[in-house]
């Protein structure tokens, strides 16, 4: 990606046992062959085991930029087996939407890399030798052009049905692999459900509704088919799973006077979605979304609601999407209480969110806080068909202070 007006000037680095070798720097390139290899002496036993290494951008007059790091390479496996040329795809952040990575760092933030910045292609061995005399120092030498891995096509098909707990007044979903992405064709407005357009048994529950209870009601994007179906994805990516980038789910809001924002994104492997077959749809499934930094309105983590499906071909007709119905059900949480928090004496509550909708305890002022309490919650989930078993929503458990804020929490489907 470029930085600024021009592309970057990158080079490798890699860091084991003490040693950091580095290539030689490239100018203002998208993509670069070195054809360099990375030669460094070890004597056993070693107490380390990660070879790491590190994308960077040269700079003239300022400190070189970290553009991503990638520390998967096992010293005693290579040791054993030797890793024939893969790509490792990096990951890192967006410096639109992450400026400064080390001021969230200073505050005991935690970001995943959710950002996709390129992809290195690299092999590796281990070479013993005879005797200590023939090592030599750390340095650069010429490689041989390696073969790359053999690629496959590979076609997206995606369908949006909702998004909830997503702050904002418009939504709009993207899904991304690698540098290609399709997004859905049009920006969708909140939507409530009508207490017409649920099960029979919801009609006849008049205490669906919660009234004058401490429910927190957040917004639900509701995507048609005309509006939540992407055009197809159409990509080349390797045959080896391990080389391939990830399938990123991304939801963006706007508001009124706002631009567009990330609130949520979720990473997911591209074997993780089934084959498509036409004629017969996929049932959609939830996906919940890891939270943006600086994205103090988003109290709840929100989810996609979705069909995403494989295929070798573009050139295949599209069916129509599985047809979903809302239905009432209801959650129910037993909280009994928690231990070994880890933050400063407050007031602590505990918060269910699901589908939606959210609930919490009562405050307690207490170092080992207990509650032994139920928490019900009225939700509406999405099923093809009376008799199946619905779309599961992920339910998150979130800890809180006084102000609401979350200290820790956990998604589970």
């Amino acid at each position: 990606a470029k930085i600024g007006f021009y592309h970057p000037n990158p080079f490798v680095t890699v860091e084991f046992a003490g040693a950091i070798v580095r290539t030689s720097p490239a100018t203002d390139v998208e993509q670069y062959t070195w054809n360099e290899c990375a030669k460094i002496p070890v004597q056993t036993p070693v107490y380390e085991d990660t070879i790491l290494i590190k994308l960077w951008h040269s700079r003239t007059l300022a400190p070189d930029e970290l553009l991503a790091q990638q520390g998967l390479i096992s010293f005693s496996e290579l040791r054993n087996n030797s890793l024939l040329p893969r790509w490792f795809c990096l990951y890192g952040w967006d410096p639109e939407e992450v400026p400064d990575v080390k001021l969230i760092s200073k505050d005991g933030e935690s970001i995943k890399p959710n950002f996709f910045k390129g992809k290195l292609l690299i092999s590796g061995r281990v070479e013993r030798l005879k005797s200590v005399e023939e090592l030599c120092p750390a340095g650069l030498v010429p490689a041989r052009p390696a073969i790359e891995p053999s690629s496959m096509q590979v076609a997206l098909f995606t369908d949006v049905y909702e998004v909830t707990g997503a702050v904002g007044r418009e939504c709009m979903v993207q899904v991304a692999f690698g540098r290609d992405f399709r997004n859905t064709s049009s920006w969708v407005a909140p939507t409530r459900y009508d207490k017409a357009t649920l099960s029979s048994s919801a009609q006849e529950d008049d205490d669906w509704e919660y009234e004058g209870e401490d429910v927190e009601e957040v917004s639900t994007f509701q995507f048609s088919q005309t509006h939540g179906r992407m055009e197809p994805l159409l990509t080349m990516t390797p045959e080896d799973t391990e080389s391939q980038p990830w399938v990123l789910v991304n939801v963006y809001t706007r508001g009124v006077l706002s631009g567009r924002s990330r609130v949520g994104y979720q990473k997911k492997r591209l074997e993780d979605f089934p084959k498509y077959e036409v004629g017969n749809p996929s049932k959609p499934r939830f996906l919940p979304l890891e939270f943006m930094p600086y994205n103090a309105n988003q109290r709840m983590p929100a989810s996609v609601l979705l069909s995403l499906e494989q295929c070798d071909t573009d050139d295949v007709p599209r069916h129509n999407r599985k047809n979903v119905r809302p239905m009432a059900y209801i959650v129910r949480a037993y909280v009994f209480m928690a231990r070994n928090i880890k933050h400063k004496k407050a007031s602590y509550a505990i918060r269910i969110a699901c589908a939606g909708m959210s609930r919490s305890t009562p405050e307690r002022e207490e170092v080992r806080p207990m509650w032994m309490q139920p928490l019900e919650l009225k939700v509406t989930l999405s099923s093809d068909h009376p008799k199946e078993p619905p779309t599961m929503e992920p339910i998150t458990v979130t800890l809180c202070d006084q102000m609401a804020v979350p200290l820790g929490g956990k998604s589970q489907t």
